[in-house]
């Protein structure tokens, strides 16, 4: 089985959006699209800037989001999963 075809199955491809009210997650296992809000909104109250950092991982089960903006971590999980074949065996160079 080719690799990427294996990983596309399980880790589906997510599309984040963000706007000055929260976070947007998008992808095909995830009917409707998930709007995560940020817990401090607007601008920031100390430097009154725009601007949000955002970390995530998506893994076959959901996405967590680490935002600036957002205290601690949300978890988004997914509306389907696939799991690995039966028997897998990977190589870790």
């Amino acid at each position: 089985m080719n690799n990427n075809n294996l990983t596309s199955q399980v880790l589906p491809e997510v599309e984040i959006s963000i706007n000055l009210k929260g976070i947007t997650i998008s992808s095909e296992r995830l009917t409707p699209s998930r709007f995560v809000p940020y817990d401090i909104g607007g601008k920031c109250r100390e430097c009154k800037s725009t601007e949000v950092e955002v970390d995530f991982i998506v893994t076959k089960d959901g996405v967590t989001i680490f935002c600036t903006r957002i205290l601690g971590t949300r978890y988004v999980p997914f509306d389907s999963t696939y799991d690995l074949p039966g028997i897998c065996f990977f190589r870790v160079d």
